[in-house]
């Protein structure tokens, strides 16, 4: 079942409530066109005892309760890929796709083209396995160890929508591994040992645990053992870590039920997988005697060579570099074996802090050479949030206003609180009376009243009534951001396509703008992170400022959207930076930001035919 299918109800069950379409839209990162699509697929295929209704005013509305999810006769290919791995793992010898599709009850050839497609997958996780395949013997999985079981772990994707159901979807998905009686066992048991686990026992967090003891008690009854980690304690003490205290417990608890024994290395990979789903704690300057001496040079050595790129003070800031360093000693662990990085928060951040985003993919870069890692995209979102702080703590990029008062300086009062609450970049210093205005200094940016002032200053003005509408927001919020550009988006290049890949656009932009040269950079970039930021956007550019003395933009209109990464696109800003313009790069990536998160905006653009309509829309 499709993720943001499970977000979409989520959404309606936290309500209880009719939730409107545009509100389901944005919290998904869709159209609402596309929420329509999705409840039609729930309603029509997958909702049993249950129903998403409509209502033209109100919204929707989820009725009935959700106790189980209709399967759909052809099982899509995630839990296909889940089963022929899973029944790869349990052959030791040559298997032919003929006994594989004859056990899943599919055609032959549709397992070959699962394959290919399971390979890929292993290949874009980087995972040290692969399917080998010999003429006239079959196919066999082979590779590492514990790379089997992240993989097979990350096809694990059960939906999790009540309470109830959860326990009887692993019992499906893990058939012939394990029982509902040993599944309940196992809930039991962490539930039991909540206070000294330390473990959220709610279902959210239990899901992923059991899933991951599921396949690790197996491969160690069947003798498979996991690849020993023991060189790694000497770089990186793991046994200092609350998780590594937890994995032991919880194994040795559950393995003597099962009589069993349990080799320190699953300890030691259990604590790595507790790390990377972000089940417990977050890392304190209790952790930092532990911080490998190693890791603080390598991201100190790091922001000195972002300053250089972006003209900011990154190493001097120690809130940014402890920040770092206690948050990558933490990572470190499962970042090395490739452990997949839960960051359900990814798409927004990279949205909403698309400057330290952008900033982040280069320190992403440097310090994966350094400390000889993969860096993916989720662990990347959570180093954004450290940029972002960063830039928050330094940016004086602000409109310093005042507020006119009418004859009701409390209704000012109450009018000052609200705007700088709902307007970004505005900063209300002072209430001054309409006489005051003729003793302002230069430093007054934007005067905000109840009455027109234009005729009496120079100052720029907007009037607004003493309790501000919806619409007073909406033009203040307009002004705000047109005083704050820089007018760093000055477009070189503008089109319009029906081109349907990805690869195929930014060969098209690049040949138009003749850059072809940059292609392989703009395609290393979007591997270490799709450059998809949500609305329907994408921003995809070098990884490496380009040897040219100015930046160049190009903006291209898909007539159909395009699948980009993790979501479709219709809307691509392609800009490449010149030698030495990071900063202004990064600036550049703020004006963007503008247009991205404001619909209205990209309504507009949508329907822009030429480039003279392009430089109209951006200069107003």
């Amino acid at each position: 079942m499709r993720e943001k299918y499970v977000k979409l109800i989520v959404s309606l069950q936290e309500k209880r409530g009719f939730v409107k379409g545009s509100e389901l839209a944005q919290k998904l990162r869709v159209s609402d066109r596309t929420i329509r699509s999705y409840i039609r697929d729930l309603n029509e295929n997958y909702l049993i005892d249950a129903k998403i209704k409509n209502n033209k005013n109100k919204g929707y509305i989820l009725t009935g309760e959700i106790k189980e999810i209709r399967r759909s006769q052809q099982i899509e290919f995630e839990e296909r890929a889940f089963f022929i791995i899973k029944y790869l793992m349990e052959k030791n010898d040559w298997v032919t796709y003929e006994e594989i599709a004859e056990d899943l009850l599919f055609s032959s050839q549709t397992i070959r083209n699962d394959v290919l497609k399971i390979q890929q997958l292993m290949d874009d996780q980087l995972r040290d396995i692969k399917v080998e395949s010999i003429i006239f013997q079959g196919i066999k999985l082979v590779g590492s160890e514990i790379d089997k079981r992240l993989f097979l772990d990350s096809l694990s994707n059960p939906p999790a929508l009540t309470n109830s159901n959860f326990i009887k979807s692993l019992s499906h998905y893990f058939k012939n591994w394990t029982t509902v009686k040993e599944l309940n066992d196992y809930v039991s048991y962490i539930e039991q040992n909540v206070d000294q686990l330390k473990i959220p026992s709610n279902d959210e967090n239990l899901l992923p645990i059991i899933s991951y003891l599921v396949i690790c008690l197996k491969r160690i009854e069947a003798l498979h053992s996991i690849d020993d980690a023991s060189h790694l304690l000497d770089k990186y003490d793991i046994t200092q870590t609350k998780e590594y205290s937890i994995s032991k417990k919880l194994l040795h608890g559950i393995a003597k039920q099962r009589s069993i024994n349990i080799p320190e290395a699953e300890i030691i990979y259990l604590s790595f997988y507790l790390m990377s789903q972000r089940l417990l704690f977050e890392a304190t300057k209790d952790n930092e005697p532990h911080i490998p001496e190693e890791i603080k040079r390598n991201i100190t050595e790091a922001l000195v060579q972002l300053e250089k790129e972006y003209h900011m003070d990154f190493s001097n800031d120690s809130q940014l570099s402890s920040g770092l360093i206690l948050h990558l000693s933490r990572d470190i662990y499962p970042l090395l074996f490739n452990f997949y990085i839960e960051n359900s928060f990814v798409t927004t951040i990279k949205q909403e802090y698309i400057q330290a985003y952008y900033i982040s993919v280069s320190f992403a870069h440097l310090i994966s050479q350094k400390l000889e890692i993969n860096i993916p995209e989720n662990e990347i979102g959570y180093l954004a949030l450290h940029f972002a702080s960063f830039i928050e703590r330094k940016n004086k990029n602000v409109i310093q206003a005042m507020i006119v008062s009418g004859r009701n300086k409390p209704a000012s009062v109450l009018l000052k609180r609200e705007l700088e609450q709902k307007v970004a970049g505005l900063q209300i210093s002072n209430i001054i009376t309409f006489e005051e205005i003729s003793f302002l200094s230069s430093e007054t940016q934007l005067l905000i009243s109840p009455i027109e002032l234009n005729e009496v200053t120079t100052i720029p003005t907007i009037q607004v009534c003493e309790l501000a509408t919806e619409k007073d927001i909406h033009n203040l919020k307009e002004l705000v951001n047109k005083l704050l550009s820089k007018k760093l988006l000055k477009v070189n290049y503008f089109n319009r396509t029906s081109l349907n890949k990805k690869e195929s656009v930014l060969k098209y932009m690049l040949q138009e703008m003749n850059i072809e040269h940059l292609y392989e950079s703009l395609i290393e970039r979007e591997r270490l992170s799709t450059t998809e930021v949500g609305n329907g956007v994408a921003i995809p550019h070098p990884l490496s400022p380009s040897n040219q003395s100015q930046m160049r933009i190009g903006i291209l209109i898909l007539e159909k959207p395009v699948f980009w990464g993790s979501d479709e696109v219709n809307l691509v800003f392609l800009v490449i930076p010149g030698k030495d313009k990071q900063a202004e790069m990064s600036q550049l990536m703020e004006e963007i930001h503008r247009i991205v998160i404001n619909k209205e905006y990209l309504k507009l653009l949508a329907n822009i035919k030429t480039k003279e309509e392009l430089d109209t829309f951006l200069e107003s």
